[in-house]
């Protein structure tokens, strides 16, 4: 799951116990990241689905 560190992106403190408790899920705070970051800087958006789909790729071959 992908959140921004601020705005209304954030993860509320119960959100992210909720989320952390559940198997198969990575939290990722991008730093100063808002709801918007998807539209307004992709990049780093972009690498984390990347990474995302490598691991999950490398998880299936091994």
């Amino acid at each position: 799951m992908r959140h921004g560190e601020s705005g209304d992106g954030a993860a509320s403190a119960s959100e992210r116990r909720a989320l952390e408790s559940c198997g198969g899920i990575t939290m990722v705070t991008i730093p100063g990241a808002s709801f918007l970051t998807p539209d307004e800087d992709p990049a780093p958006v972009a690498r984390l689905i990347g990474d995302a789909r490598t691991s999950q790729r490398n998880s299936r071959a091994g």
